[in-house]
């Protein structure tokens, strides 16, 4: 075998895909391509579709299944992007070290992963806490504006990703979450916490993932020498229209709350969702706001989302007066007010 590729850890791409040839067109290709030009020498790439109509996998096996690091794994019917990836991570080879996802509308430089690798494995050589996954810079196509801020303010779970044209960092940050869009973790680690929540179906689901993990010990630093390209919301935006994306964000985001947060921030999350009431006044908004509730207070959901949240708060092991104080650190102070008075009364 070859001695570079055994000095480095086995790494599994896995691309999510659902009709990707129809949305995408070009830009599946694109994606694929740039992926399977990596210089990274040790990977394979699993391109795992959900129960596409639109002859993806026949499309994807035809061009590149030449390639031996290519596995197409057909699964049948559309999971969602949480439930979907989540399966497709169970047929990572088993010595695998790290788990990277990429969705299909990004583009990815020959640099990218060994970047993404090299930072873990440095990142891990010092420090009391243990870095689980690293984030990427994402560059919209224009290359113009990008973001790389990704916190979240508590206790609403609300997230904050500025798009912006200048750059925070030029250095290593820790932040509360990675971008789904592409980013790397340790694989045992992502199987420890669970992976992505199976039930989100799609949005927030690396917000819950970047939380469960900070919950559990672990960092999420940003890379900001790692850059992506995002065709943003390519994949999307011809099936999901802004009601059911809003519905979708709420709904998996008061989830979120009710299984990580602990009971005495429960009490402060009813008092911040009566406040942000005032905020939802489109009829058609609201609409969705209390259509998500109702899913949320099901008979079967609810007993779902308590299940999970005994399981995360048995193993937790940071409090979330630790998390609302590194929040109030890292986000402006008026995007954050009822955090900062919230960490006070701790």
């Amino acid at each position: 075998m070859n001695a570079e590729k055994t000095s480095y850890p086995l790494v599994s791409i896995i691309i999510l895909n659902y009709n990707g040839r129809k949305n995408l067109g070009k830009l599946l290709d694109k994606c694929l391509s740039s992926v399977l030009k990596t210089a990274y020498p040790n990977f394979e790439v699993l391109f795992a579709d959900n129960g596409s109509t639109d002859e993806s996998v026949k499309h994807i096996t035809e061009k590149f299944g030449r390639d031996k690091r290519l596995k197409v794994i057909p699964l049948g019917k559309n999971y969602g992007f949480a439930q979907g990836n989540n399966l497709a991570s169970t047929h990572a080879d088993e010595r695998s070290e790290y788990l990277v996802f990429i969705n299909t509308d990004v583009e990815i430089d020959d640099t990218w992963l060994k970047k993404m690798v090299d930072l873990i494995r440095k990142a891990n050589l010092s420090g009391s806490r243990e870095v689980a996954a690293i984030s990427s810079v994402i560059f919209d196509v224009s290359r113009e504006k990008f973001i790389d801020e990704l916190y979240i303010r508590y206790p609403s779970g609300a997230h904050f990703i500025p798009l912006k044209s200048k750059p925070s960092f030029s250095r290593l940050v820790e932040i509360d979450f990675p971008a789904g869009e592409a980013f790397l973790i340790k694989k045992e680690v992502f199987m420890e916490v669970g992976g992505f929540d199976g039930d989100y179906f799609l949005y927030y689901d690396d917000v819950d993932l970047g939380w469960r993990l900070q919950l559990a010990g672990y960092k999420v630093l940003l890379n900001p020498k790692a850059k992506v390209i995002h065709y943003r919301s390519a994949t999307t935006k011809k099936a999901v229209d802004l009601k059911r994306i809003f519905y979708f964000c709420e709904r998996n985001r008061l989830i979120s709350c009710i299984k990580n947060l602990e009971k005495s921030s429960l009490f402060a999350l009813i008092f911040y969702e009566f406040l942000s009431l005032g905020g939802k006044k489109r009829k058609e908004f609201f609409t969705e706001y209390l259509k998500a509730l109702r899913d949320i207070v099901s008979k079967t959901r609810w007993k779902k989302i308590v299940t999970k949240r005994r399981q995360i708060q048995r193993v937790r092991r940071v409090s979330d007066k630790e998390l609302f104080k590194l929040s109030i650190q890292r986000t402006p102070r008026n995007l954050n007010r009822f955090g900062h008075i919230l960490h006070r009364a701790f």
